[in-house]
């Protein structure tokens, strides 16, 4: 239940932090785009019109186009220092060497039009001169890819319907007259699915390794906080896990640029004319989403192995890397990438300003505060569920110990009640002349309370518990033992928890053991030995079938889910205390020795 809580705060926190992404994204958005072309920043609408123009014009004509519209910029330049001089006059010392008040006054008259359609003519002029300039300079270099790539015709960029005009010159053509340079209305929009699909792989991939780790999660066993069994089969899931992620990517990434330097080709296009990817508010929105639903995968995937390794490290770690790769991107682009598909900035790079309350801010850091703060919630929640876990088997482990401890004390005030009934009896008998009878009674008194006093006394009151039960479940199963405590575990560290874990452990595999065995064979050695600074416990018993699992722990189980477990469990605690675990067999006897530092 608290696993399915969890679950629900982790999307909540992760769609609520999307949601504001958004909402700041688009804010001003929606009404009227923005683009950054060259160093400018154009509308939509004035991107249209200069496109409609030029499409107008004859490619013949292009260069001398491009000094007609110069040579207007020049003279609509002139009008607005002249404007400028006319309105201000502490301003007219800046242009007295160029003309004087009566030429300035003669040129304001001759334009004949006001200072804001000056200022538009001339916003025009420049989008056109720099679509005709990207045009000249991209000839010879799209025309040398071409002779690498060959015909173009497969690689999806074609348009047979479609002419365009735009990219060609007065003397030289790009080869290039069916290249499709349309909005994403149109055609625009594949091209854009298939540069993300890659997010798509990695997604896919991200499910389906987190669907594995949950098995691994579900899988658990009662007597552990983490299931680590298979250690080696563990590190290749996570292996194959890693080199699939980073393929996906590769592959995809090299599907949708295309065919070895065709993808230059491609950028071209996009630098010579960015409006060619204009995407709409909805459209963008869902790329978004593929984006971040990525994203929060990956931190869920590193989440997930935090979880099972108990490893905080591995959260911090990598959301180090993750936050110095977005900041180092800003500089060096994406040859620092270490997941392509991570960084939303690489999703459509023209989207380099919004508008944002009237103010242009760079998306890079909306991007970056959103994207960290997802992290940040999803590993608190990590954390939270770490820690909820750890407390949970405790609490069910300590419950065990009161259970036992219970048990132990009802049991005794049982024997203590029916002490009374007892000596009526043996009273009884005696006034009876019944000498034999009385003491064969009180024999059978003595082995019941005999049974009912702890085997042995080790300094701890839940361990003696344990350890009652378990001397009597081995007296149920016609098992002895043998017991030599040199030394008890009054005043040292050892917590009772780790001790109950140690001799349960140790106990339950020596009798599982003994019971595919004669019962005459059915013995279990248990000693506990003081060495300078050390405590030794030992525990042999005879074995028969003896199997070892994948991590070298052996077991006699024949339930292959909890095999080697509670070996890997003694493993733990030895280390725990600087100690170590010793695993021998020889003619016939299993022997396990644990070494705890005081």
């Amino acid at each position: 239940m608290q696993s399915k809580r969890y679950s629900l705060i982790f999307f909540a926190v992760l769609v609520f932090f999307t949601v504001i992404n958004f909402v700041v994204s688009f804010n001003s958005y929606s009404s009227e785009k923005y683009f950054k072309y060259g160093n400018k920043i154009y509308s939509s609408e004035m991107i249209k019109k200069s496109d409609k123009y030029l499409e107008t014009l004859d490619p013949e004509k292009y260069d001398a186009e491009y000094l007609k519209l110069d040579s207007e910029h020049k003279e609509l330049e002139k009008f607005l220092h002249a404007k400028e001089m006319l309105s201000d006059k502490s301003k007219r010392y800046l242009y007295r060497a160029e003309y004087t008040e009566d030429e300035a006054i003669e040129i304001v008259e001759k334009a004949g039009m006001s200072e804001t359609e000056a200022e538009n003519r001339m916003t025009f002029i420049n989008l056109c001169c720099t679509q005709l300039r990207y045009a000249s300079g991209y000839s010879d270099y799209v025309s040398d890819v071409l002779k690498n790539t060959g015909e173009m015709k497969n690689s999806g960029l074609f348009d047979e319907d479609k002419q365009n005009k735009i990219i060609h010159t007065g003397s030289q053509y790009y080869l290039l007259e069916n290249v499709k340079v349309s909005a994403v209305s149109d055609a625009g929009i594949k091209m854009l699915f298939s540069d993300r699909i890659s997010d798509v792989f990695a997604l896919l991939a991200a499910f389906l390794s987190a669907f594995v780790f949950s098995l691994y999660l579900k899988s658990g066993s009662d007597e552990t906080v983490f299931r680590k069994t298979g250690f080696i089969r563990y590190v290749v899931a996570l292996t194959v896990f890693a080199v699939g992620i980073y393929t996906l990517n590769a592959v995809a990434a090299d599907h949708a640029a295309g065919l070895g330097n065709l993808s230059r080709a491609v950028q071209s296009l996009r630098d010579f004319k960015l409006c060619s990817l204009t995407v709409s508010t909805g459209e963008f929105l869902v790329l978004r989403i593929i984006v971040k639903a990525t994203a929060a995968m990956i931190v869920f995937l590193v989440s997930v192995a935090c979880f099972l390794a108990e490893r905080k490290i591995i959260a911090v770690g990598t959301t180090v890397i993750l936050f110095a790769e977005e900041l180092l991107r800003s500089h060096f682009g994406s040859r620092v990438s270490c997941f392509a598909f991570w960084n939303p900035e690489s999703v459509i790079s023209e989207y380099s300003s919004v508008k944002v309350f009237g103010e242009y801010v760079n998306t890079y850091i909306i991007f970056l505060a959103a994207d960290l703060i997802c992290l940040i919630a999803c590993l608190l929640v990590s954390n939270s569920l770490v820690n909820k876990t750890v407390e949970k088997y405790a609490e069910k482990a300590e419950k065990a110990y009161l259970d036992e401890v219970n048990l132990r004390y009802n049991e005794s005030r049982l024997i203590r009640h029916d002490i009374k009934n007892h000596l009526s009896a043996i009273a009884g008998l005696l006034d009876a002349g019944d000498t034999t009878g009385a003491l064969k009674y009180i024999g059978e008194i003595s082995d019941e309370i005999e049974n009912v006093k702890p085997p042995v006394k080790t300094g701890s009151g839940v361990l003696d518990a344990i350890l009652y039960k378990k001397y009597s479940a081995a007296s149920e199963n016609k098992i002895k033992i043998y017991t030599e405590f040199a030394s008890d575990f009054s005043g040292y560290r050892f917590s009772d928890y780790d001790l109950c874990g140690i001799f349960s452990n140790i106990l339950d595999n020596a009798f599982e053991a003994c019971s595919a065995l004669e019962e005459s064979e059915r013995i279990v050695t248990l000693s506990v030995r003081e060495q300078m600074n050390m405590i030794c416990i030992t525990c042999e018993n005879p074995y028969a079938n003896l199997k070892k699992d994948g991590d070298g722990f052996a077991t006699l189980k024949s339930d292959r889910k909890n095999h080697g477990l509670g070996l890997k469990r003694i493993s733990g605690i030895a280390k725990k205390y600087g100690g170590s675990t010793d695993i021998s067999t020889e003619d016939g006897i299993f022997a396990v020795s644990v070494l705890l530092m005081k």
